[in-house]
């Protein structure tokens, strides 16, 4: 048995179970109700009803051997006494020693069925409790196995949002791979504790691919969805590496949709994408955009902007067989390619204002002769400026690509 398992959450349920023994008292007319907690030998008095008086001490050890609730413990099932004076067996138990002479009470048992403690009524007057009384006492001891049930599948939730947390994070690349003349700035901050988006960069032989994703849901699913994703990638490298061409985002994404719908994952799932490959010796980039709605762009060294308006459906259940678009330029030495997630201009502020696509493209016009880390990084201080105290909307991530280091 754990030790002290109610003890343990006293103080989750105290305001609750001091309403429960007050109502019990007072419905069954008796002049003492408790929730007590059971571990090893001992019981104790963790919660009773405020006319109690002078029985029983809160948070005192009492011996298990001392008290009407052994019988209940060791038997794990209801025990009314209707007179103690009328059995020599209960005289030496503190209640009888109280003047308290008629008893019920029932196990309280943990979501393994171990019993834990016991929810009773005791009584300086000889009586025999009615049906709807026991039935009152039954509701009650219930209501207090269910908020313990709830109590723990609630810690159990929360234990496995941490791991995927700690997973998430853990996916989440360290490092994006060092090339000659190209820097980056990333930026991830989940709106919950569970985040939908996630960004990668691998170098393959002399192409960098990278993406950035918005995926369903801000819990389990999200993390899952994450999953599958940067194991399809891998899967499709694997299988394909040394084909002619294999690196286009438009056949990744198509991919993707593919083996999504395979999978039957629930109608309500999807994932927003944007792909990208940058082709070192070519000093190419070609972009898809799988239903990212907040368009890609490239600054120019003088502050020249490029929207990239490539459009396509998100990967979901409902699609069908589809053929994505591409979009291909050079990519010139001073240039930063910028993709952000809707979390950035979906963002509200006090009056319920937007941030907005337009104030993302204001703040990046002019020449950019800074590392995208330093330039993503007064994005973010606009950003905060401007919502102030108005808790984060959504997800917020975004991934810079400089060619230069300058």
């Amino acid at each position: 048995m754990s030790v002290n398992y109610l003890k343990q959450i006293e103080e989750e349920f105290s305001a609750s179970w001091q309403r429960i023994t007050n109502i019990l008292s007072s419905m069954l007319d008796t002049e003492v109700a408790l929730v007590n907690s059971v571990y090893g030998d001992e019981l104790e008095v963790i919660m009773k009803n405020k006319s109690t008086g002078e029985y029983f001490k809160l948070n005192y050890p009492y011996d298990l051997e001392d008290v009407y609730c052994e019988k209940v413990v060791k038997n794990s099932e209801m025990l009314e006494i209707n007179n103690a004076l009328d059995d020599d067996r209960f005289a030496k138990y503190e209640g009888a020693k109280m003047g308290l002479i008629s008893y019920l009470g029932y196990p309280i048992l943990s979501p393994d069925d171990r019993v834990v403690g016991t929810i009773c009524v005791e009584d300086t007057r000889a009586r025999e409790f009615s049906i709807r009384e026991k039935e009152l006492m039954l509701q009650f001891k219930e209501l207090v196995e269910n908020q313990i049930k709830q109590l723990n599948l609630t810690k159990r939730l929360e234990a496995q949002m941490d791991r995927c947390y700690n997973l998430h994070q853990q996916f989440l690349p360290k490092n994006l791979p060092a090339l000659d003349n190209i820097s980056y700035g990333t930026h991830y901050q989940p709106a919950e504790r569970l985040g939908g988006d996630f960004y990668e960069a691998k170098k393959i032989s002399d192409k960098l691919l990278f993406y950035l994703s918005d995926v369903s849901g801000h819990d389990l699913s999200s993390e899952m969805l994450n999953i599958f994703l940067k194991e399809s990638f891998y899967s499709y490298i694997m299988h394909n590496q040394g084909k002619d061409d294999f690196l286009q985002p438009a056949k990744i994404l198509k991919y993707l949709n593919q083996r999504f719908t395979r999978e039957n994952f629930p109608v309500d799932y999807y994932i927003s994408i944007i792909i990208g490959v940058y082709d070192l010796k070519k000093e190419k980039i070609t972009l898809s955009n799988g239903g990212m709605n907040v368009f890609p762009f490239i600054v120019e060294k003088y502050g020249q902007i490029d929207i990239i308006k490539c459009k396509g459906f998100p990967i979901t259940a409902l699609s069908e067989p589809i053929d994505y678009e591409e979009y291909s330029r050079y990519f010139k030495k001073g240039d930063i390619l910028h993709l952000f997630t809707d979390g950035w201009t979906e963002q509200k502020n006090s009056s319920g204002e937007l941030f907005g696509y337009e104030k993302l493209l204001e703040l990046n016009s002019s020449s950019n002769n800074e590392l995208p880390a330093a330039r993503l990084q007064k994005i973010y201080q606009e950003f905060i400026d401007f919502k102030k105290d108005v808790p984060l909307q959504d997800d917020l991530t975004a991934l810079l690509i400089k060619r230069g280091l300058a």
